[in-house]
């Protein structure tokens, strides 16, 4: 089958920098983190394996491809081009159907969670639940349908928010380290284990995947066949950076058996028991 034509009404107004942004906001999540967190010191060792031998080649073949075959649709585009129309109609179904289960399910449950629990009160089961959910979900739908010559701002905004915020807890997290000592990479297990690889590598290879997701706007780049291997250079390399380096920052080893007091006596003021800052104290 060939090539698609370009879709004529179409835009094009996506430079280097928006693509990189789409690709920092698809793959980063917060909601892994924590996961991987649990880990401890074996989960940074397993970061850095997934990153050279799933990420980079991953990167390069979505790089290679993208810019190939920049048309509109990207992954339906690339099947229907080697396999056919029907082959297409299911990969996309398969790419794409977690997507309402994620946002209408856990996403919109954890977001109103925060918001009742740290902005105002929702309550469970409530009008003000269901209306807060609703709006999550429309807002949602409403910023992914819009036109990118507007909508890529939303995407930048939320790839920037998301790369910020990580980086101001792990930065907090080294200067307490500077002042106090790091000392909770003391003893933390950086041998990786089976158990460890069962654990943590399917979440680090969900957590890696999604740098295909700017082709799909492929007719509304200015430049995919120099922009694209670049931009996903760029952000696989920022990926790799955020979801290794909170990690690193919150590893501990196990739990010693202190007594509350032993432990609190080296815990930074306001923080909680559960985690250590780079080492520096539990966060």
């Amino acid at each position: 089958m060939s090539v698609p034509a370009p879709v004529p009404h179409l835009q094009r107004s996506l430079r280097r920098f928006d693509i990189m942004a789409m690709g920092v906001a698809a793959v980063i999540s917060f909601d892994v983190i924590g996961q991987i967190a649990t880990g401890g010191g074996q989960a940074v060792i397993w970061i850095a394996v997934i990153a050279v031998a799933f990420l980079v080649p991953y990167a390069l073949v979505f790089a290679e491809t993208g810019a190939a075959f920049p048309q509109e649709g990207g992954p339906y585009v690339w099947v229907e081009v080697a396999f056919g129309r029907p082959a297409a109609v299911l990969t996309t179904m398969f790419y794409w159907v977690t997507n309402p289960v994620w946002l209408g399910g856990s996403l919109v449950f954890v977001a109103a969670g925060a918001w009742d629990g740290f902005v105002l009160p929702l309550g469970s089961g409530t009008v003000a639940d269901y209306a807060f959910k609703l709006v999550f979900i429309w807002a949602a739908i409403l910023t992914a349908v819009v036109s990118l010559r507007r909508g890529k701002w939303i995407t930048t905004a939320g790839a920037g928010a998301k790369v910020l915020a990580l980086a101001f807890f792990t930065g907090t997290a080294v200067a307490y380290g500077i002042q106090h000592g790091f000392r909770g990479l003391q003893g933390t297990g950086f041998s990786p284990t089976g158990v460890g690889f069962l654990a943590l590598v399917p979440v680090l290879l969900f957590a890696f995947v999604g740098f295909e997701a700017p082709n799909a706007a492929g007719d509304e780049m200015l430049a995919p066949q120099r922009d694209v291997p670049v931009a996903i250079g760029v952000s696989g390399a920022i990926a790799t950076c955020c979801y290794l380096l909170p990690v690193l920052a919150i590893s501990r080893p196990p739990r010693p058996a202190a007594s509350p007091a032993s432990a609190a006596s080296w815990m930074p003021p306001g923080w909680s028991s559960g985690s250590t800052a780079t080492g520096a104290g539990r966060c």
